[in-house]
């Protein structure tokens, strides 16, 4: 175990158990404790078209949720976003590659639905960032976002992303049908 600067690093084979902490928050590996927490965020239909534009996972036994779930568990990049003063899961952040000329990571969130407008997202995001700009791995951070979506506009803006255009008819939403995407970035 390495603990640096109030995070813990642990490694089980090849992947990264690593902990981030905030006033509020512990952002860390999604854990099989947190099967329930989980389904209840994606089992919220609009939390799921917000986040992807695909439908919420019916039922917490069905192969898609439990085939999404082992997958999200066994990723080094996603971190559960859970909140201390309960040890309940509120929500997720995602990071996946990005292909640009300088080390870019895409950054995407989905916090609970009850636990939403409270700036979970925007405190869980930064640190999920800080973390890895002061350890000089990535350069830069995009995220994308529905144009209708003004929360996650908003928590993207708040957080210094610069919006870099607008990607258009970019998914045949299941509810609004064609609609556009905003890109964003933020560098170190």
């Amino acid at each position: 175990m390495i603990i640096q600067g109030g995070i813990k690093q642990e490694f089980e084979g090849d992947m990264v158990l690593r902990t981030l902490e905030t006033k509020r928050l512990l952002l860390r590996n999604v854990k099989a404790e947190d099967v329930d927490d989980l389904f209840e965020i994606v089992s919220d239909e609009q939390s799921c078209l917000d986040d992807g534009a695909y439908h919420a996972s019916p039922s917490k036994d069905g192969k898609e949720f439990l085939d999404s779930f082992a997958a999200i568990s066994n990723a080094d990049e996603h971190y559960a976003v859970v909140l201390k003063e309960t040890n309940k899961m509120i929500g997720l952040i995602h990071l996946m590659d990005a292909t640009r000329g300088i080390k870019t990571k895409t950054i995407g969130y989905n916090i609970n639905k009850a636990y939403r407008r409270q700036g979970f997202a925007k405190e869980a995001a930064k640190a999920v960032m800080d973390y890895y700009f002061s350890n000089g791995d990535i350069k830069m951070f995009t995220a994308d976002c529905y144009e209708y979506n003004s929360a996650s506009r908003k928590t993207l803006e708040s957080l210094g992303f610069i919006q870099e255009g607008i990607i258009h008819n970019s998914v045949d939403h299941p509810q609004k049908g064609l609609i556009n995407s905003i890109s964003y970035y933020k560098e170190t």
